[in-house]
C-alpha cells in the first residue's frame, strides 16, 4: 500500500471520454449544468483529475463568483491534470470559444466517476447509472499469490550481501509512517541475471538493493533476515523489481507500505513472518514493488481510469476498498500470473481473471505488458 495517500474527501475523475470534438454539432455527448458563478463560502476541498481523450487541446476556464470565465488550464490531446479546488466552485471546458458544459465540483451528477465514499455512479456511453462494487475474489487480495519455490526458477543470482555496519538513519515507521531517527543495520544485495556464471566481483550487477534491518532486532537474526529478503526480491521479476532501491524491516507488526518517492517499502518483521505462515509473502513484495515500478507512471493515466469504468468490478477485496491506491497493484499479479504462471491458476480461476478485469488487461498489454522468465 502506497504511503503517498490523498485525503479522504471524494476523489473525482472527470474523465473526458465524451467529448465529441469531431462531430458536426460540436455535441459534448451528456446534459451539462449551467456556468453559473461559483459559490464563495468556504467548503471542504476535493482533488479533481480532467483527462481530455480527445484528439484535440482542450482549455478549462474557472467561473469566478461574479460568472466570469477565466483561462485556467489548456490540456493538450491525451494529457491528463490533477488539482484541488473546492466544494461548489465551477469550471466550464471545451474547445476554441464555442459555449462549454460546466462542472461543479461537489455535484456528482455531473460527469465523473466517484472514489471514495461514494462509490455510486459510473460512466458508459454518455449516460452515468448506479453500479455495486463487488469483488468476485472475496479476499484482502492474496488468492491469487505467488510460490516462491514454484513461481519463479528463474530467479536472479545473489551476487553479494554484505553489511556496512549500523548507521543512524531517518526512516518512515511502518505503524504510522512518520520519520524518525533510528539506528539500522544496512546490508547491499548485488543481483545479477540468472544464468550468469561469472563471480561476484567480475559480474556486472543488474540491480543494487540496499536492506535496511533496525538494530532492536535480535543481531543473530539480521543477517539471516537478509538473506531471506535478498532471496525473495530476487524471485520478482527483474522489470517491475530493478525500480526499487530499498527494503525497511522494523521490530514488531506493521503491514507493507510503499514510499514511491523514495522508491522504497518497509514493513514489521511479526508481520513478515506471518506473510511467510501465510504463503504470501512472494505476492506482496509483486504487490509492493508494483506500487514502485508502476503507479508514478499509471496510476493517474487517464486510460487506467477508463478501463476501470469500462470493467465495474474489482479483482479484490482490498482494491474495493482503495480503488484508487490499490486498483492497479492489485489487478497487475493476476494478469502477470495469467500470461506468465497460468499453470498456478485452476481454469475457473483464469476465466475469473479475463472476466473481471477484461479492460484493465487490454491496458496492460498496451502499456506494461509482461515480461516472462
Amino acid at each position: 500500500m502506497p504511503t503517498n495517500h490523498f485525503t479522504e474527501s471524494i476523489k473525482l475523475l472527470l474523465i473526458l471520454a465524451f467529448i465529441s470534438l469531431g462531430s458536426a454539432n460540436d455535441s459534448y455527448g451528456a446534459n451539462v449544468a449551467s456556468c453559473s458563478a461559483s459559490e464563495s463560502k468556504p467548503s471542504k476541498k476535493h482533488n479533481v483529475y480532467f483527462a481530455n481523450q480527445s484528439s484535440e487541446p482542450i482549455k478549462l476556464h474557472w467561473i469566478d463568483n461574479n460568472g466570469t470565465a477565466h483561462p485556467f488550464k489548456q490540456l493538450a490531446a491525451q494529457q491528463s491534470f490533477r488539482f484541488t479546488s473546492k466544494q461548489g466552485h465551477r469550471f466550464s471546458l471545451g474547445k476554441n470559444d464555442k459555449p462549454k458544459p460546466c462542472f461543479m465540483i461537489g455535484n456528482t451528477r455531473v460527469q465523473a466517476i466517484v472514489y471514495g465514499q461514494s462509490k455510486d455512479l459510473y460512466f458508459n456511453n454518455g449516460q452515468f447509472h448506479k453500479a455495486d462494487f463487488k469483488a468476485p475474489f472475496q479476499s484482502t487480495g492474496y488468492l491469487v499469490k505467488l510460490l516462491g519455490n514454484t513461481s519463479f526458477s528463474q530467479a536472479r543470482n545473489i551476487l553479494s550481501i554484505d553489511s556496512s555496519g549500523i548507521k543512524k538513519l531517518s526512516l518512515r515507521t511502518p505503524k504510522n509512517n512518520n520519520k524518525q531517527d533510528l539506528s539500522a543495520e544496512v546490508f547491499e544485495v548485488k543481483l545479477g541475471p540468472s544464468n550468469t556464471q561469472s563471480t561476484p566481483q567480475q559480474a556486472k550487477p543488474w540491480q543494487i538493493l540496499r536492506l535496511v534491518i533496525i538494530d532492536s532486532i535480535a543481531e543473530e537474526k539480521r543477517q539471516e533476515l537478509a538473506d531471506e529478503l535478498a532471496a525473495i526480491a530476487a524471485r520478482i521479476p527483474h522489470y517491475l523489481a530493478k525500480h526499487s532501491k530499498q527494503i525497511e524491516l522494523h521490530p514488531g507488526e506493521g503491514w507493507p507500505s510503499a514510499n514511491n518517492s523514495e522508491h522504497s517499502f518497509t514493513m514489521g518483521v511479526d508481520t513478515f513472518n506471518k506473510l511467510k505462515q501465510y504463503g504470501v509473502i512472494d505476492s506482496t513484495f509483486f504487490h509492493e514493488m508494483t506500487h514502485i515500478a508502476l503507479d508514478p507512471k499509471f496510476r493517474n493515466d487517464h486510460r487506467w481510469w477508463q478501463a476501470q469504468s469500462q470493467d465495474q468490478t474489482v479483482i479484490s477485496d482490498y482494491a474495493m476498498k482503495s480503488p484508487y491506491t490499490e486498483d492497479l497493484a492489485e489487478s497487475y499479479l493476476p494478469y502477470y500470473l495469467l500470461n506468465c504462471l497460468p499453470e498456478t491458476l485452476s481454469q475457473g480461476k483464469q476465466e475469473t481473471i479475463q472476466k473481471t478485469i477484461k479492460h484493465r488487461i487490454a491496458f496492460f498489454e498496451q502499456q506494461i505488458p509482461a515480461i516472462c522468465g
